[in-house]
């Protein structure tokens, strides 16, 4: 009975093995992936960990409700590597994955939304060195992308869209390329340990709410060949200097007077400031933008004089410490919330 038993068992162990046939089973190591397509003439593998993406042209975009190829391989992936040929890399292709590295070719014209979205282990972006192609740096591209600690803009890119870096924790400093137009809203929000920002010659559009809630944030240094923004003891304006742009949310300072002269308070001029307890308000201001002092928890003392006209959207929101605000007659539109 005993030696029925083994000999039972040996057998079954040998059926699991090596199959009824005698051919070894290998379902129980899961073989990498191998030339899957993943755009009209993109194909995709997976090899040790190593998810590479070859061919010429476009990958797919997968949207919102589209489900990437990947994202049943999102914790077998530890590194990316796309290839040259490659032109774009597809709207949240790479949602959620786990790789630490991502390299990326000269041949990138477009980083898609939402492509690297949540990858909170990606550390290290890399470009090749020698003339590149990246023109265009989608909208929440590099969401919550943790641990990404730098990320070096290639001389190529002239937009970077709305909340292309949100969250991205451990950036310290960055330095916006001279090629760079245009900076999209909100496009570094909640980076909380951004110290360090360099403003190119080429820049023509910045709001305050492209670093809202960067409450490290006290050095922003602007080229001098830039004709559209200008600095003053760290505070950015518009040239004409007719606009406050932005007031670092990292200066330690608790009361602050806008310079005669100064027109408008631009959205989100003052956002995230919660160092503040006053500021003065010129009689030379019209018009106060959409969450221009949101978020400033300690401010307690401010005064709107009779000249402003306009107050935007949420100007005051969770400015927990204003207990009492007084509305001249002037602003003719007002939304506060």
């Amino acid at each position: 009975m005993k030696l029925f038993f083994i000999v039972s068992v040996c057998f079954l162990l040998y059926i699991f093995v090596f199959g009824v046939n005698g051919d070894k089973q290998i379902s129980a190591v899961k073989p990498d992936t191998r030339d899957e397509p993943c755009g009209a003439d993109v194909t995709w593998s997976l090899s040790n960990g190593i998810l590479t993406i070859k061919g010429t042209g476009e990958m797919y975009d997968y949207g919102m409700g589209g489900i990437s190829p990947f994202s049943k391989i999102q914790e077998e992936v530890t590194e990316l590597v796309i290839e040259e040929g490659v032109t774009t890399a597809g709207e949240y292709a790479f949602y959620g994955c786990s790789f630490t590295t991502v390299t990326l070719p000269s041949s990138l014209a477009y980083i898609g939304s939402y492509s690297f979205w949540n990858c909170p282990n990606l550390s290290q972006v890399i470009f090749p060195a020698g003339q590149l192609s990246l023109k265009t740096i989608g909208s929440n591209s590099f969401e919550d992308c943790y641990n990404l600690t730098q990320f070096t803009f290639p001389s190529t890119v002239t937009s970077i869209e709305s909340y292309a870096f949100e969250r991205c924790c451990s950036l310290t400093q960055i330095e916006l390329p001279d090629s760079l137009e245009s900076v999209g809203t909100f496009a570094f929000n909640k980076c909380s340990n951004l110290t360090h920002v360099f403003i190119p010659a080429g820049l023509k559009s910045l709001s305050g709410s492209v670093f809202a809630g960067c409450p490290s944030l006290t050095s922003i240094v602007i080229d001098e060949n830039n004709k559209n923004f200008t600095l003053k003891d760290g505070v950015v304006y518009d040239y004409q200097f007719t606009t406050i742009v932005l007031y670092p949310a990292g200066i330690t300072d608790n009361y602050f007077a806008i310079p005669d002269g100064v027109e408008s308070i631009a959205d989100a001029a003052f956002s995230g400031c919660e160092h503040l307890i006053g500021v003065t308000i010129p009689s030379s201001v019209v018009s106060i933008g959409n969450v221009a002092f949101a978020d400033c928890t300690n401010l307690s003392s401010i005064e709107i004089p009779s000249s402003v006209t306009f107050i935007g959207t949420r100007a005051f929101s969770a400015c927990t410490s204003l207990t009492s605000i007084s509305i001249p007659s002037s602003v003719k539109t007002l939304d506060i919330k």
